[in-house]
């Protein structure tokens, strides 16, 4: 490696470490903020916080890194540009193609990293940090209890509640639901109720004004209704620490691509089986209707349904009951075969979004080269006055590209794009402008008018008394 090429990656360096961790910082902040109510009600140990907080840097690095390869590409070329390097280098017989070849080369390399980060660590972590969710918000049911649905975390009890007040607490019109293993069922409605914890930590549920309906199946004229004023409930095995359960489902976010893969073929395969029951079903039809065309076969037919007399039978009788079999036989092919394709939109659904999250654990790690192609032009073209904009510029560069990549996932969703397609297009279409950008830059052409108004904006805004 020649000394201007260690001299280019180490300038990168520090731009790059430090959008990375100013990027990174803000989303977690955002993170943080939106789990601190998760973490003041429930009383989460602080080992466990730290731990969800260290699951969730996966997600956010995985967006940050390539948005700070973007940043260092853009504030390290702009510093050198400002201090004339980059004409040095290029005025000694280097293209800016060789310029870049250091820095292209790093992107490559944490390129497949980023391959390896979202294929490997990214779906368990994500899949670690599902499962801590669910537990934590499990360890107090009163977080969980939503007014207008029934609540099952509690055991023993089914919990529903018309309204509930964020503000204090106290839930109107309380229904609970207990099945009595030695009786029957058992009823409670209260006008007004409240969650409680007692010193030990286990949770009460305060009920008022309210009814206990109890009833026996083994004698259900043993019908009994209590009337109460006040009555407490002892809700057990909740909130008496943090229970960490392990499920075995992932949803797309949680899987590698081997497993995306597999469940891309068992969906194909689904599909075929599907088809080939279609098109049995309507052979079968269309035997049974074409048989019944022939003489012998419609007449067995008629006998057989009791529309004809069997003649070598003189107890055969005629009931002529029900409709014709053929309109029989339409409706029952058209039922199944629209349960059939019911079945098919669903399989279809489920195949492209694991198909849509296959190609997005290639493309966006992809977004390494392709922001080193596109960040060296527009940094060199913009030069001095590319320093002071460079984080603000990478993260609406980025805002966009992601936007496309999202946009593109609810269009393959919607069978308006392949997967393949939708995912990839960001980048076909960033990498064809950052090669027609470079291409102009090392030609040495005029600057590009848009950036030329943008840097003399900036200037102009320098050059203005405070």
């Amino acid at each position: 490696m020649r000394l201007s090429d260690r001299y280019i990656l180490r300038s990168h360096l520090g731009p790059f470490f430090l959008g990375l961790g100013v990027l990174t910082f803000i989303f977690m902040v955002d993170i943080i903020v939106d789990l601190l109510e998760l973490f003041l009600v429930n009383d989460v140990p602080l080992l466990v916080v730290l731990e969800l907080i260290a699951l969730s840097l996966g997600h956010v690095l995985a967006l940050t890194i390539p948005m700070a390869v973007l940043v260092s590409t853009l504030l390290a070329f702009s510093q050198m540009e400002a201090e004339n390097e980059i004409t040095a280098l290029r005025s000694g017989g280097t293209s800016l193609y060789r310029i870049i070849l250091a820095p292209f080369w790093a992107a490559v390399a944490l390129t497949l990293f980023m391959f390896l980060f979202s294929n490997y660590l990214l779906p368990e972590s994500n899949h670690k940090l599902k499962n801590l969710l669910r537990d934590i918000r499990k360890k107090k049911p009163a977080l969980a209890i939503d007014a207008g649905r029934f609540i099952s975390d509690v055991p023993g009890y089914s919990i529903y509640v018309r309204e509930k007040s964020d503000a204090n607490g106290l839930m109107q019109d309380v229904y609970l639901f207990e099945e009595d293993d030695h009786g029957g069922p058992k009823v409670i409605s209260a006008r007004e109720g409240r969650l409680l914890t007692s010193e030990d930590s286990s949770l009460r549920m305060e009920l008022m004004d309210g009814e206990q309906f109890d009833v026996d199946l083994k004698e259900p004229e043993a019908f009994q209704i209590t009337r109460f004023d006040r009555m407490e409930i002892i809700l057990e095995d909740v909130d008496r620490g943090l229970r960490r359960r392990d499920s075995k489902h992932r949803g797309d976010r949680e899987m590698s691509v081997g497993m995306l893969s597999d469940k891309v073929d068992d969906a194909r395969e689904d599909l075929a089986g599907i088809h080939t029951r279609m098109k049995r079903e309507v052979q079968d039809v269309l035997d049974i209707t074409f048989g019944m065309l022939l003489p012998d076969s419609r007449e067995a037919w008629l006998i057989e349904e009791g529309y004809m007399a069997d003649p070598s039978d003189s107890s055969s009788i005629v009931r002529g009951r029900g409709p014709p079999k053929k309109v029989t036989l339409e409706k029952s092919l058209l039922r199944t075969l629209d349960n059939l394709k019911l079945n098919t939109a669903s399989v279809e659904r489920k195949a492209r979004r694991h198909l849509v999250e296959y190609h997005k654990k290639f493309s966006i790690p992809f977004a390494c080269l392709i922001f080193i192609l596109l960040g060296a032009p527009i940094a060199i073209k913009m030069g001095r006055s590319g320093k002071g904009w460079g984080i603000a510029f990478a993260i609406l560069l980025f805002a966009g590209y992601y936007a496309w990549i999202t946009g593109g996932e609810q269009l393959a969703d919607r069978r308006f794009l392949p997967p393949w397609m939708a995912m990839w297009m960001p980048n076909i279409v960033l990498s064809l402008l950052g090669i027609w950008l470079l291409f102009w830059t090392n030609r040495e052409s005029r600057p590009f008018s848009l950036f030329q108004h943008i840097s003399a904006w900036i200037d102009k805004r320098r050059s203005l008394p405070s």
